[in-house]
């Protein structure tokens, strides 16, 4: 199949070379197809790259905060130590189901009367 292939002289006006250029080259049909298809496999390889990666996306997990006492939280945090290990403060949250804010200012105080030690 023989192609059709023309090439169109720019038009440069001399006075400013960077101005009013137009340059217009016209491929042949083959010469498309064969960057559509390019372009085409080139999607489909970065989808597949997409969906690889949401697969690696942590899951967002909702935790429902549970509404007890300073007294009764820093009770539970104790017993959780008790037990040994340590924990980051979102351990502790996902654990025991409390608010981040109580979670640190208690622990903030077990360290501070040496109850439990910081990592």
């Amino acid at each position: 199949m023989a192609r059709k292939m023309e090439c169109v002289e720019p038009e440069v006006d001399t006075t400013h070379p960077l101005e009013n250029t137009r340059i217009v080259w016209v491929r042949g049909r083959g010469d498309l197809e064969e960057e559509n298809a390019a372009l085409g496999d080139s999607i489909i390889k970065m989808g597949e790259k997409i969906a690889e990666l949401e697969k690696r996306i942590p899951k967002e997990a909702v935790i429902i905060l549970r509404d007890i006492s300073r007294d009764q939280a820093r009770h539970e945090i104790r017993e959780l130590f008790k037990g040994g290990g340590s924990y980051y403060y979102s351990e502790i949250i996902d654990i025991l189901e409390l608010d981040l804010e109580l979670v640190v200012d208690i622990c903030s105080e077990l360290i501070s009367s040496g109850e439990i030690q910081a990592a």
